[in-house]
């Protein structure tokens, strides 16, 4: 059983006294800065703001300038459906990208916000009778039903309940050191079912509770995609969905195809913009509490070798596993079938797919899957706490989540932030994106951005445009 995770101890973390004032000194002046500066960020100065705005949603397009304003921003697009209409349709760029040519149809990764897409084949194949969320993967996928993995349900998976988050070694399933890993070869070989034979021979760890397939959920669907259909998941994608809806949106983009298309680099703050975030937080003084939080998680991970966080860099390629970023900017990268961390699209396609999902299934004259399917999805949420990763929140057996039952994350209370993304589902991305929709409202949302801050579910860039969003009720 996963051990319960509780805060780490001041005395864990000793701060000599010393220290401790040249720290107070050192957050006094970053709200110094603050104050008087009106703003810091981790990115280039102002921004170049294009795009268009129906009436009466000028208040999203104020808090997307905003984020220029502050410098929060390097690259960035905004799209939002109303009633299957575009109603903002925005795109910018500070200083640090001017000449680059970053516009509307740029693409970038969105890192786990392509976990959406994994739950719509889903949907796309439950619309078709050819599976349920209640299967299990063994009865599609024989060779899955290993060393425990029997009994395991299509939705335990895309609820993050499988026990299959890392790809424990059933000889040694406490030692995280001897976990299973899919090397790129591997992931280059998805249509071989290269990756299928990792899985096929892990075990389950800590099935039946929450804990985040961060990079394995797709690993696992893709191949119950390809059992199903003969296809990959990215080709499966590509010929049910993104072709038909004529989006820019690739799970595993060929060398060709990419050559097409311009692409923006993904760029992590800087470590000044971290020591800004974190330090303030540590004496208690503001700054970024979620960030700080995490951090402690990883102390707490170094200290313990049964943590179930040393189990989670396994999960992707040793090759990615020390800067993901680095790989994703690269054209191999981009060829690789990694649904839930490496998909690579814009704004407008994410959007187009949200408003899909609000209205019930079907978009510009365009049906994907049936309004039953679409109900179906999003049904049966179910909240539980993720204790390695402190979140707490609602997962549909589709494998949505809903934002407005958020109560916290990284350990940390987050009701204002979900009061504001209130009826919104879907998922988000490391960095920031944000692949969203509304239902009742029938609202699409998609915001993308290569410019990657701290902050978890999109951050604060994402607060102050679900506050102009809220206005519309």
């Amino acid at each position: 059983m996963l051990a319960s995770i509780s805060k780490l101890p001041r005395a864990a973390l000793p701060i000599p006294e010393r220290c401790r004032h040249l720290l107070h000194t050192l957050s006094a002046d970053i709200k110094s800065d603050i104050s008087s500066n009106g703003s810091w960020g981790p990115f280039g100065k102002g921004g170049r703001i294009s795009g268009s705005v129906a009436a009466g949603w000028e208040d999203v397009r104020d808090a997307f300038e905003s984020n220029f304003r502050n410098n929060l921003e390097l690259g960035a697009q905004l799209v939002v459906y109303k009633d299957g209409t575009p109603v903002v349709d925005l795109h910018g760029y500070s200083d640090a990208m001017e000449g680059l040519g970053y516009n509307a149809d740029t693409l970038q990764n969105v890192f786990s916000s392509g976990k959406n897409m994994e739950a719509v084949a889903c949907m796309v194949l439950v619309d078709r009778s050819l599976l349920k969320y209640n299967d299990r993967i063994s009865s599609h996928w024989k060779s899955f039903g290993q060393h425990g993995k029997e009994d395991i349900r299509v939705e335990e998976v895309l609820r993050h309940e499988s026990g299959l988050q890392f790809f424990a070694n059933p000889a040694f399933p406490d030692d995280f050191s001897k976990n299973f890993v899919p090397s790129v070869a591997d992931v280059s070989a998805t249509e071989n079912g290269a990756v299928e034979r990792v899985i096929e021979g892990c075990t389950p760890w800590g099935r039946g509770q929450r804990m985040y397939h961060a990079s394995t959920r797709g690993f696992i669907i893709g191949g119950l995609v390809r059992q199903i259909t003969g296809q990959t998941l990215g080709e499966f994608l590509r010929s049910e969905v993104t072709e038909p809806l004529g989006i820019s949106l690739f799970c595993g983009t060929p060398r060709d195809e990419q050559a097409r298309h311009r692409y923006a680099d993904m760029r992590k703050a800087g470590t000044s913009h971290t020591l800004r975030a974190i330090i303030p937080a540590m004496l208690g003084m503001g700054g970024d509490p979620q960030a700080w939080s995490f951090v402690k998680k990883l102390v707490a991970a170094v200290r313990d070798s049964k943590h179930p966080l040393r189990g989670y860099p396994k999960a992707i390629p040793l090759e990615w596993a020390k800067d993901d970023v680095k790989h994703v900017n690269t054209v191999e990268g981009r060829t690789l079938e990694v649904s839930s961390g490496a998909m690579q699209g814009n704004a407008r396609a994410l959007a187009k797919v949200s408003a899909l999902l609000a209205n019930g299934g079907k978009i510009d004259g365009v049906r994907i899957v049936s309004e039953e399917t679409v109900r179906l999805a999003m049904s049966d949420a179910k909240v539980l706490r993720d204790d390695v990763w402190g979140m707490t929140m609602a997962f549909s057996r589709g494998g949505f989540a809903d934002f407005g039952s958020m109560t916290e994350l990284s350990g940390v209370p987050c009701d204002n932030l979900a009061q504001l993304q209130r009826g919104f589902i879907g998922w988000a991305g490391k960095g920031g994106s944000l692949f969203l929709w509304d239902v009742e409202r029938n609202i699409g949302f998609a915001y993308v951005m290569n410019g990657m801050d701290l902050g978890l579910v999109g951050g604060p860039r994402a607060k102050s445009l679900f506050a102009a969003l809220s206005r519309k009720r």
